[in-house]
């Protein structure tokens, strides 16, 4: 890591980090079960897969190139996270897991312990991220560089 980065930058590589081990574990026999699924709440797919590898891409260079990327980063690259994790409990889907909201339509609510467990990691993901691009951060410009 760079001398001198911000909070902001620390949070957002500890967001590439956390995106990259979601994906290692995904892969790891520990932690998969039979049927393909992570702890078995969350099953492994290729699509799932590139998705939170490109939200830790995006999370590394964010937190390596500035403190205004950083803070864009935690602003806004995780709202559809919070948004997946919305739609999964309200109905039903999952506009990330190969497009079943647009392929299958709107299901009903699902309020199970599952499911509610399936998509915390979601919500929590998103919801600190937010609340940390705009505490942490209060003023900054953010338009063009």
């Amino acid at each position: 890591m760079p001398k001198g980065i911000t909070i902001i930058q620390r949070w957002t590589w500890v967001y590439g980090l956390l995106f990259f081990v979601v994906v290692l574990v995904g892969h790891l026999p520990w932690f998969v079960d039979q049927r393909g699924y992570i702890f078995g709440l969350y099953s492994v797919s290729l699509f799932v897969d590139a998705g939170h590898f490109l939200a830790g891409l995006l999370a590394v260079i964010a937190a390596w190139h500035s403190h205004r990327w950083a803070t864009l980063y935690l602003r806004y690259a995780m709202i559809p996270f919070g948004l997946d994790a919305i739609v999964g409990i309200l109905f039903s889907r999952d506009i990330t897991e190969t497009g079943s909201l647009l392929f299958k339509g709107l299901g009903p609510p699902d309020f199970s312990t599952h499911n509610i467990l399936a998509n915390t990691p979601h919500i929590i993901t998103a919801g600190v991220a937010l609340w940390l691009g705009w505490s942490f951060s209060k003023g900054i410009e953010t338009g063009p560089s």
